[in-house]
């Protein structure tokens, strides 16, 4: 009885039907609990993606018997999918030492032992990236502008706001400096030439000059050595390569019928044919093959791929079901398998039936990883999302929509208008008025980030909307940001330079900055602000607002363009009083 579920079990594995194989295996092992059954039921599981239960049942191979080496083999093969690969390649190794003439397990063994060492070198990569990182955060305890201010090659970024705003956040949060080193060109200029003087300070002339020659001898000798390694490998792998092939191909032409080899000769010459594009040729030569050697799914396989190219979809769908079958009932390798799946989903995208084309994508990314058939799924799947997308878009339904979130913001509901409104985007997305209804209900709402998402939306949309203007400015109006809203308006006055309207917002803004700002006001301004923080630091601008706080004379300042800039903004901050410059307080 037992044995007679394990063969179940084998044809369900065979059949790709995981699930049934695991359960025949596990019936029988309750039955008689031997080795070949765990062997068989862990494939099963890895086959399934369950690759802690494929570990748990090679683990038991081994525990049943120590000698045999495809336990070892099957351990192995559930630790690489775990992606352990030391611990594969020792259990892998082990298994050879009981069965060294396993040519599968020892390329496996092999591939572990490589990715074992990658592994490993790339951990070491790790440890010394954070140290390296970790010595690099030193460079910007104290005061960093002032040092960058004695570099000749990076003098000029402190007077540059961006970088003297990075900096700032930086040393709030010393773990932003490997993110800014990876995208920003100024941090990582200062970081390089920070460094180099680092180290450069702790070395006499002469020591530097030696530094410099072995740096260069020792920068050459290594890309030298880089290149002849490379090339080495390259040379071992193409010889590698060449001799498998060179012995699969005998020991596969041993193994044919005279039909076979007629069937194999005819593929090759269809091959030749595909490459020239002659498809209609390469699918009668595809097609007398496949009458030689009728089990064989590779030639249903290349007649699929010529149907395609000949746009006949029906027929290649047909053709790629049969492979399909042909392939299960003949035990084909899981990769033709996949690929005759992959002929289906590549028929059904052509016809534009995304959704089935996407089943048989991943139905073949199931049966064989392929890089070819990942992109094919997720160009389907996007193609999908595009068609649902314009498929929805109805300017009337929209118009009902936002005219219902009109009702709705009358009658104080702001939520459900926002929903609406949402709706009517949904509905026609290029409307760009739709979004500064939205922006104008969250903004009731006090969802402020949102509602200049929707501005920014809508500018982009229609940038001469003069709407879309004052409803962003009435953002920052309304959180008290107000040298952000007048930023906003003034933009929309060089579109429209004559507009009341943005004038009288302007105006109402200038006059809250001229009233100034409550303490709290202005530290929170401070606080978030890395510019202002970079004037108040700057030792000139020091000297003026000693100067004001004295009630001195400014007229010597006022002529530097630079000075009256600064003052300008902190005015707008409310760190100064407007009104009391230059003899008011500070």
């Amino acid at each position: 009885m037992a044995d007679k579920l394990k063969n179940d079990g084998n044809a369900a594995l065979s059949a790709g039907n995981y699930t049934e194989a695991i359960r025949c295996y596990t019936e029988a092992i309750k039955l008689s609990p031997l080795k070949e059954y765990y062997s068989n039921r862990s494939l099963a599981y890895l086959k399934l993606g369950k690759f802690n239960d494929a570990l748990a049942d090679g683990e038991q191979c081994v525990k049943l018997d120590a000698n045999w080496g495809k336990g070892y083999q099957r351990k192995g093969a559930a630790l690489q999918s775990l992606n352990r690969y030391k611990d594969a390649f020792e259990t892998l190794k082990k298994g050879l030492e009981l069965e060294p003439g396993n040519t599968q397990m020892k390329a496996s063994c092999s591939e572990v032992e490589k990715l074992a060492q990658w592994e490993e070198s790339q951990h070491k990569k790790e440890e010394a990236a954070k140290k390296q990182l970790a010595e690099l955060q030193k460079l910007f305890e104290g005061d960093p502008l002032g040092q960058c201010r004695l570099m000749p090659e990076v003098k000029d970024l402190v007077d540059d706001v961006g970088f003297v705003k990075k900096i700032s956040e930086i040393q709030n949060d010393p773990t932003k400096l490997q993110h800014y080193i990876a995208t920003d060109e100024q941090v990582r200029m200062f970081v390089s030439v920070a460094a180099q003087y680092q180290h450069l300070s702790k070395l006499t002339d002469k020591e530097r000059a030696e530094l410099y020659l072995k740096q260069e001898e020792a920068r050459m000798r290594a890309e030298k050595l880089e290149e002849e390694e490379r090339d080495r490998r390259r040379k071992e792998e193409k010889a590698r390569k060449e001799e498998e092939e060179r012995k699969k191909k005998l020991e596969e032409e041993s193994k044919l019928t005279i039909e076979q080899r007629k069937a194999r000769d005819l593929k090759e010459e269809g091959n030749n044919f595909f490459k020239k594009k002659d498809f209609e040729k390469a699918l009668e030569l595809y097609q007398q093959a496949s009458e030689r050697d009728p089990t064989n799914i590779v030639y249903y396989n290349n007649i699929a791929a010529a149907l395609l190219e000949l746009k006949n979809y029906d027929k290649c769908i047909e053709v790629a079901t049969k492979a399909i079958e042909i392939g299960r009932e003949n035990r084909a390798s899981f990769e033709f398998i996949a690929r005759a799946m992959q002929r289906l989903g590549s028929a059904y995208l052509k016809k534009e039936d995304y959704p089935t084309a996407i089943t048989h994508f991943r139905s073949s990314l199931t049966e064989h990883r392929d890089k070819d058939t990942l992109n094919l799924l997720l160009k389907a799947q996007k193609l999908l999302e595009d068609k649902e997308k314009r498929e929805y878009i109805n300017p009337e339904l929209s118009a009902k929509a936002k005219d219902e979130g009109n009702d709705f913001f009358k009658k104080g509901q702001f939520a459900q208008a926002v929903d609406r409104y949402s709706e009517a985007i949904k509905r026609d997305p290029g409307n760009y008025v739709l979004y500064t209804n939205r922006a104008t209900a969250l903004t009731k709402l006090g969802a402020f980030g949102d509602a200049l998402k929707d501005c920014d939306k809508c500018i982009e949309l229609n940038p001469k909307f003069i709407k879309a203007y004052l409803k962003k400015g009435n953002v920052y109006f309304v959180t008290k940001q107000y040298q952000k809203c007048l930023d906003v308006y003034g933009v929309a006055l060089e579109i429209e330079p004559d507009n009341a309207e943005i004038q009288e917002a302007m105006n109402k803004a200038i006059d809250q900055i001229s009233r100034g700002q409550d303490k709290e006001s202005v530290k929170r301004n401070l606080e978030n602000s890395p510019e202002l923080q970079a004037i108040l630091r700057d030792p000139m601008m020091q000297q003026v607002l000693q100067a004001i706080k004295n009630k001195e004379p400014l007229e010597g300042y006022l002529k530097d363009p630079k000075i009256l800039q600064n003052l300008e903004e902190l005015m707008k901050a409310g760190v100064i009083g407007t009104g009391r410059v230059p003899s008011g307080d500070v």
